[in-house]
């Protein structure tokens, strides 16, 4: 807690300083000029006023806005001086002062929205100009509240990307995939994340130091970036300084709580007092107590959060620095993470602009303790009779299989990781003719982080297996160093315009871990501190073991781009890679070749439609291109040796050597190959906008492991690229400003996606598989066995398992004969493969989000909603808790006692089973976000620009019948919609947040 005071008296002493510092300079230069103007006026559209309008002095901090009638009032230091009239929508205006004291504008709606700037790979383009699927979200869209990362920001609101965010705990990550999955065993299938052209995630920095996102879906666009771009691209633009800034401190902070989205409904003391009454559990099974497990384990957590940006400078060296503090509380006891962020960025400019300098650092220090899942589960299993302590202040421990007291296991326990992560990266933009630029980028960013675990002498798991306590520690470092050099040069002649790129990328990669765990302890005063002490070798025990590795690898490019623009009509845009990845060494070519074209028609500049007014933009668009996934695994095409186990010879044990892998000269990248067809739209003066896209993507040479003889090979599995995969869906983005007058504006946009995916083949002339379908997913201890199945042929996602169609009057299933469609009495049903059948998919058919944000005077309010439909969601908490055979053991949900099918309670001769009756439509939508805020007329505060405070919520509602907690479960993988019976549940937030900028 000292720490955490320390830090946040820091960053208020700093916001301090520079805020005194910029105000004093500020106001030392206007008591210097002796001819100050008072100017006022009215700033309107089309006669209507315009409130909340920003108008400054160019080149200071000095600034005012317009009150709700369109009035403002400024003082300006001289006739020299500019004023700026800006405003979200509008074209900005500058006037210079001169002898008025009487300025009124009439703004004008900005209608050229194809002329705003879109990021792509290595550059940057007009949106008029793109000819692939790209979508661009400003920080104006982002969402906002208490942001986990900075993928909450954008999430529902770009068709095609699905964010979520499963769990409630404060440590975990929002899980991302875009336009299906597109490998079975590559790397991850998350897209490339790039925060200003370096590769990172969605931790790298925080929410609040990002300017925008751009998304590059399909493979035209992507495949500049050859292997890394096969899940797609999202490049992340953090907050800049540059030479139109003006000087100033913005702070930005937000106090949150949370509760969680919806309670798992158990059994309570009185539940059990009146089962044991009418003789359906036995009276040995009250224990004498009365507790709520939930209520013992959780608590009402704070959040807290803390930004500083301080920006200043001139034209040719300017800055930027932030700093942050955030401390999360999760919703149960110990969960937390603890977060400082510092983030700089300067500018220098030299030789009248020919030579630009960037210098950034990026630096996050980050202390966190998880939380057990088993630990959940234990609350909802532990019976509500059970005491917490007995009545010498012991834990109360029932001797329950599996299963002990969740306060003891979180009380006699301490976990905790510890981070930091540090990335400094240079740019150098040398400029020697015009329309030449030269620039080469330099990163190096190392991340190292340490933690450890300790279980007390009285944690049950300690105490069952009589270890006297258990220690564990792990430590891992990764560095990244990253050298792109390009070299872009821009002409038009007459009507043609162009765009060359040249360049080359280097990236490496060093990581290294060690772990180690010891047990019997002769004390808990140490913890996992002194690990040492434990006394596990000299026992001759089998609880410790001991660890480390290192991985190495690296990844080499070489690309090229070409842009052409005839008329600003007709557009082209053509790229190539050549990349090399280490992970294939050994094999024929390790090298690969990804090219890309895309081209575009802009209707709206053909004389047909240039006069037509309420168009303003419609243009046509095609695309296709390859990228590739390199394996994750290095070394796979070449045989390997690893050691085994030891044998005893001549007096002496030795370490054994065995064949590992079989050798794959012929392996190779998976390539993705992708066609996208679009088009772009703008309507009544971009009152109406948006887009539509439909892409088919193939995964041609999927790696696999395949069975094979030994001999004549070493192993009896070889991973081949033999399987291809498909990906085909629609995208829908529309864009509608419904009202817009002078104090009222109402911007609605929907989004729309749908994917359908086939995993095509997994054989060729060489490789067959030894069944014609991949079996994924765990039903868990002690049902055991898969939860879905991908036949070849087939879609990812399907559940596979028995189908149950009624319950007979003694409370026992009825099956369906998956060969005859009849119905087979619980006793006389094999539960055989050959009677299983698929039950459902758990990967959603449609996906629909639709965001709403408003405007009214000084008040601003938004709204984000998504949601997902036709899909199947495994509730394991049913499958589990509403059996009623260990009822006696374990507690179970109040739904255990309904009739199934409304007939008869499952009877207590029934086993645990994974089945049908436990699938459910998992449809629902989400009023995610909430916020409503209010600005505050700052024209009369002397040092304050603006002022805002907002309160908003998140995962605020959701409609749907799903009866678990919540319905927005795991999508990616082999395994999509098994909502776990261990996890972290999902929460809701509450924040109040203010803005104030000096």
């Amino acid at each position: 807690m000292k720490q955490t005071f320390k830090k946040l008296i820091l960053v208020c002493f700093l916001a301090l300083i520079q805020g005194v510092l910029v105000l004093n300079a500020e106001e030392q230069i206007l008591q210097q000029r002796d001819q100050s103007i008072v100017i006022t006026g009215v700033v309107t559209d089309r006669g209507e006023p315009l409130s909340g309008v920003h108008v400054s002095i160019k080149g200071t901090s000095l600034g005012t806005a317009s009150d709700n009638d369109g009035k403002y009032r400024i003082t300006v230091p001289g006739k020299e001086s500019v004023l700026v009239f800006s405003y979200i929508g509008y074209v900005k205006e500058e006037i210079i002062a001169g002898n008025q004291t009487i300025i009124n504008v009439e703004l004008i709606e900005d209608a050229q929205l194809m002329d705003e700037v879109v990021v792509i790979g290595y550059g940057t383009i007009k949106t008029a100009d793109v000819t692939s699927a790209v979508v661009s979200v400003k920080s104006e869209n982002f969402t906002q509240g208490s942001m986990r990362d900075i993928g909450q920001l954008i999430q529902g609101k770009v068709a095609g990307l699905i964010i979520n965010t499963t769990s409630g705990n404060p440590s975990g990550n929002s899980s991302i995939r875009l336009r299906g999955n597109t490998t079975l065993h590559g790397t991850s299938t998350n897209p490339l994340i790039l925060i200003d052209g370096i590769p990172g995630d969605f931790n790298t920095v925080s929410p609040e130091d990002i300017e925008s996102i751009d998304v590059l879906k399909d493979g035209s666009a992507a495949a500049i970036y050859g292997t890394r771009g096969t899940n797609g691209v999202i490049i992340i633009t953090t907050k800049k300084a540059n030479a139109d800034i003006r000087s100033h401190v913005s702070y930005s902070g937000y106090l949150s709580t949370q509760a969680i989205r919806k309670k798992t409904e158990v059994l309570d003391a009185d539940d059990y007092h009146r089962l044991i009454s009418q003789g359906v559990i036995g009276a040995s099974q009250d224990y004498g107590g009365d507790t709520n497990w939930f209520d013992e384990v959780s608590r009402t957590p704070l959040i807290q959060n803390h930004d500083l940006t301080i920006r200043g400078g001139s034209q040719q060296t300017n800055y930027l620095a932030s700093i942050k503090y955030n401390n999360s509380e999760g919703i149960f006891k110990k969960s937390f993470r603890e977060r400082f962020n510092l983030r700089a960025d300067m500018n220098h400019s030299m030789f009248n602009g020919k030579l630009l300098l960037n210098l950034g650092v990026v630096s996050r220090n980050e202390n966190s303790s998880s939380f057990s899942n088993d630990v959940y589960r234990w609350v909802n299993q532990y019976h509500p009779t059970i005491p917490v302590k007995d009545a010498e202040g012991n834990w109360y421990e029932a001797g329950i299989f599996e299963v002990g007291n969740p306060v003891s296991r979180i009380m006699e326990a301490d976990n905790d990781s510890h981070s930091q992560f540090t990335r400094i990266n240079g740019t150098v933009t040398l400029k020697p003719m015009n329309g030449l630029n030269l620039q080469a980028l330099i990163s190096y960013s190392k991340f190292n982080s340490h933690g450890g675990s300790y279980e007390t002498s009285k944690h049950i798991s300690t105490v069952l297996n009589g270890r006297n306590g258990s220690a564990s520690l792990n430590a891992n470092q990764s560095v990244n160093r990253l050298v792109n050099l390009t070299a872009e040069y821009k002409n038009q002649i007459k009507d043609h315009s162009f765009t060359l790129l040249a360049g080359y990328s280097y990236e490496d990669y060093d990581g290294r871990d060690h772990s180690m765990n010891n047990t019997y302890f002769p004390t808990d005063i140490f913890g996992q501190h002194n690990i040492g002490l434990g006394q596990a070798i000299q026992r001759e025990t089998t609880f410790w073991d001991m660890g480390s590795g290192r991985s190495i690898n690296n990844l080499i490019g070489f690309f090229g781009r070409f842009n052409y623009n005839y008329k600003n009509r007709y557009l082209l845009m053509a790229s190539l890679r050549h990349e090399g990845a280490s992970q294939l060494y050994g094999t024929n070519n390790p090298w690969g070749t990804f090219p890309a074209v895309s081209a575009g028609w802009r209707l709206k500049e053909e004389s047909f439609l240039k006069d037509v007014s309420f168009v303003d933009e419609l243009k046509l668009r095609a695309g296709y291109g390859i990228t590739g996934t390199q394996p994750g695994s290095s070394f796979l095409g070449v045989a390997t040796l690893g050691y085994s186990g030891a044998v005893y010879t001549d007096g002496e044990w030795i370490q054994t050597l065995v064949p590992t892998r079989n050798p794959n000269p012929y392996l190779r990248w998976e390539e993705k190959k992708e066609t996208n067809i679009g088009v772009d739209f703008a309507f009544l003066k971009n009152r109406v906008s948006g887009s539509i896209d439909y892409y088919v993507r193939v995964v041609d040479g999927l790696l696999y492991d395949y069975t094979v003889p030994v001999p004549p090979n070493l192993v009896n599995t070889t991973r081949a690229n033999v399987g291809e995969m498909k990906n085909e869906g629609l995208e829908v983005l529309i864009k509608t400003v419904p009202i817009k007058t002078g104090n009222f504006e109402w911007n609605s946009d929907l989004n729309f996606s749908t994917n359908k995916n086939e995993l095509v083949t997994l054989s060729n002339d060489l490789y067959e598989p030894q069944n014609s379908y991949i079996t994924a997913g765990d039903a868990q201890i002690p049902i055991y066995g898969p939860t879905h199945r991908l036949d070849i042929g087939g879609k990812i996602g399907n559940f596979w398992g028995y189908k149950v169609i009624d319950i007979d009057n003694a409370g026992k299933w009825i099956y369906e004969d998956p060969k005859t469609g009849n119905a087979v009495p619980y006793d006389e049903f094999a539960k055989t493969e050959e009677n299983k059948m698929i039950l459902g998919n758990g990967l959603p058919k449609y996906y629909l989000g639709w965001n709403n944000s408003v405007r009214y005077k000084n008040f601003d309010f938004a709204v984000t909603m998504r949601g997902a439909f036709g899909y199947d969601i495994l509730n394991f908490e049913r499958m589990y808790y509403e059996n009623t055979k260990t009822h006696q053991q374990y507690n179970r949900l109040t739904s255990a006692y309904d009739p199934v099918f409304g007939k008869a309670v499952l009877n207590n001769d029934v086993d645990l089973e994974y089945n049908s009756c436990y699938i459910e439509k998992g449809d629902h939508w989400k009023i995610d976000n909430i916020t409503l805020g209010y600005t505050f007329n700052a024209k009369n505060l002397k040092y304050v620009d603006k002022v805002r405070v907002y309160a908003s919520s998140l995962n605020t509602f959701v409609i749907t019948k799903y009866k678990g907690i919540d319905p927005e479960v795991n999508a990616s993988g082999l395994d999509p919609g098994n909502d776990s019976r261990d996890k972290y549940p999902t929460v809701r937030t509450f924040t109040f947040g203010l803005n104030v900028t000096f």
